[in-house]
């Protein structure tokens, strides 16, 4: 067979995957401006079209103040998570000090517990703090990962040893190589790792709406979830709030594709 027929059947598989993908999301905005008429017979060719739905989300529900707690919570997050994981592989992946491998190794098994192992222990301590419904209870255990400080790690490895040793000479400390030489070289990864901890937070759930039960302190998973009870569940609302919080991260993937997958590239795997 051909080079040129094999690279066109190679867009079935490609083809295929992208209505997967994008099925639910066409299917969620046509839920969300479809008329009443046509709920229980949602398709992605919606009868009516009525607006309707994102007025009534703004203006009976307070939809815009979840909306700027989930921004406000993904920001903080991501500038604080990058700063502290950043350290940490800095350290891990430079610094020599007893124990370093044994810590590092450590912190990767963390990746092996599931959330719902560690829920009730991180609860307990976060309500021992005195910080249950409160936007702190949502930012502290999101600012360290073990994704990111391996990230960042691999990266720092690869950065040659002879830029530090000219920046000793000219008298810089640990600190200043890190934010004078280590920084401006890890724009895209951390660019990358700064994109997964917004999206992240952004579309957090489970830990929101355990740690959370004050609607002040709402995030958009929650304030999506109330629409749903034991007696009634609201679909327009949810469709239309689900088509919201799509918006932020279908922008910032649109913009920042290249840039994400450059990221990942040039962490590289090495010791």
């Amino acid at each position: 067979m051909k080079p040129k027929k094999i690279k066109y059947l190679l867009y079935i598989p490609a083809i295929l995957l992208l209505v997967i993908s994008v099925y639910p999301m066409l299917w969620t905005l046509c839920g969300a401006i479809n008329t009443e008429s046509q709920l229980g017979r949602i398709s992605i060719i919606p009868q009516g079209v009525s607006f309707r739905n994102f007025v009534t989300i703004f203006t009976e529900y307070d939809f815009l103040h979840y909306i700027g707690n989930t921004l406000f919570y993904a920001v903080i997050v991501m500038i604080l998570s990058l700063f502290v994981n950043s350290l940490a592989a800095y350290a891990l992946a430079r610094l020599r000090f007893r124990g370093k491998k044994i810590a590092f190794m450590l912190i990767m098994c963390t990746m092996m517990i599931p959330f719902s192992v560690t829920m009730i222990p991180l609860f307990v301590i976060i309500r021992g703090m005195g910080l249950v419904d409160s936007l702190m209870a949502l930012i502290l255990p999101s600012l360290a990962g073990a994704f990111g400080i391996f990230m960042l790690r691999q990266f720092y490895l690869n950065i040659p040893t002879d830029l530090e040793d000219a920046a000793k000479i000219d008298g810089l400390s640990y600190f200043g190589i890190y934010v004078k030489v280590i920084m401006p070289l890890s724009k895209s990864v951390m660019l990358s790792l700064g994109l997964f901890a917004f999206l992240s937070c952004w579309n957090s759930y489970l830990w929101p709406l355990i740690v959370n039960t004050s609607e002040e302190y709402w995030v958009i998973s929650t304030g999506i979830a109330s629409f749903s009870s034991a007696r009634n569940t609201d679909w327009n609302m949810i469709l239309t709030g689900a088509t919201i919080s799509m918006i932020p991260t279908a922008i910032l993937f649109a913009f920042f594709q290249r840039s994400l997958v450059e990221g990942i590239k040039v962490t590289g795997i090495k010791g």
